[in-house]
């Protein structure tokens, strides 16, 4: 038999890649890695084969051969942007940071007009906590695609945790604009707000979370802070039980649960939430406190005094349960003890759950009397 010419076996090749892509995109992976291999028979280095093939090869979770494969790929085509861009993202996924950045900074050197490209660097600065940078590229990705939603959410977590809450805001809200059934956003929404004080609209957009997803344990939580904020303990109680139902190792949601009954002089029953918190999360510094606290009221005072050590032992700078051991150490008569780490506790202190919901307000040295 003649050898079938040049022309037509490229002809096939391309035909074989393009029915591959097809069922890749429609899920089908064990058709579509029959075909990335019948097209690597017959042409062991074509590029865009060995990229997709690793592609699929990490969406089975083989990273070790998705490396390899995209490895070659970019051998034969070095200037290969979304080979790069792949790469990074496995890389992120086995936790090689550092990795993932330099393929992502290799795609932008090579289209910096990558949206794309941006946000996944976006993603890893992010991790790195390096917010800056972050910041700069997912506003990159958002200038390039300004519909880019997920670059918008991911934007507004970051100003988040910088504190520039207006700005989380504004992020969120254009998130529920572009799509306004994703219950996450106005989860991160209505935890934003209620930093901001202003509870009503938080109540407002965490209910919305709840209806758009009912199994949302974290909404059920922040909502329960919200309504315990404006006196709704019932309510807040409720949610936070709720969220605990959906998720029973949810350690924050116990210690919030027992910041409320605590507000409500349901002693044994706060101590048990706050246990039962620290039991899930040994390392709970703010539970531990809170579980000193409200041991010292109920005058077990050697309870909370080693309470109030474990917060600090985890949290040496923890302002709250310094100033909370050095009265508790006052009341016992050791005077210079006492004194010493209520200097620690500077400025008011107040009694919060994770969520800031204050209801016990205490001066702190400079506000009250040793």
């Amino acid at each position: 038999m003649d050898p079938m010419p040049p022309e037509t076996q490229q002809t096939l090749v391309e035909k074989t890649l393009s029915l591959a892509m097809q069922h890749h995109r429609a899920g089908d992976l064990a058709k579509a890695e029959g075909l990335y291999r019948q097209v690597l028979q017959n042409d062991p280095n074509h590029p865009v084969g060995l990229h997709l093939l690793g592609v699929l090869a990490h969406q089975v979770g083989d990273n070790g051969v998705a490396v390899d494969l995209i490895t070659k790929a970019l051998s034969l085509k070095p200037d290969y942007v979304d080979a790069h861009n792949d790469l990074g993202l496995i890389h992120k996924a086995c936790g090689r940071l550092q990795e993932a950045m330099t393929s992502y900074h290799k795609a932008l050197s090579l289209n910096p007009d990558n949206a794309y490209s941006h946000y996944n660097l976006g993603i890893v600065l992010q991790d790195l906590e390096q917010s800056d940078d972050a910041i700069f590229h997912y506003q990159r990705a958002i200038e390039l695609m300004p519909g880019f939603v997920e670059a918008h959410y991911n934007l507004g977590i970051v100003l988040k945790e910088l504190g520039r809450l207006e700005e989380a805001v504004s992020q969120y809200q254009v998130c529920i604009k572009i799509n306004p059934n994703n219950d996450e956003v106005f989860n991160n929404l209505g935890a934003t707000l209620q930093e901001l004080g202003r509870v009503e609209e938080a109540v407002e957009s965490l209910t919305k979370a709840i209806q758009i997803n009912p199994l949302n344990a974290e909404a059920h939580n922040n909502l329960g802070s919200a309504l315990q904020k404006s006196g709704q303990l019932d309510e807040a109680t409720e949610r936070y039980r709720e969220a605990i139902n959906l998720q029973p190792e949810n350690a924050t949601a116990y210690n919030n649960l027992g910041s409320a009954l605590h507000e409500r002089r349901r002693f044994p029953e706060a101590i048990a939430n706050y246990l039962r918190a620290i039991d899930i999360n040994p390392g709970y510094a703010e539970a531990f406190n809170n579980l000193g606290f409200v041991q010292s009221e109920c005058g077990r005072t050697e309870d909370a005094m080693q309470s109030f050590h474990k917060a600090i032992q985890l949290k040496p700078d923890f302002v709250e349960a310094n100033y909370d051991l050095g009265n508790v150490l006052l009341r016992m008569g050791r005077h210079q003890e006492g004194l010493e780490y209520k200097r620690k506790g500077k400025g008011v202190i107040e009694f919060k759950n994770d969520n800031g919901r204050h209801f016990t307000i205490r001066g702190g040295p400079e506000g009250e009397g040793a």
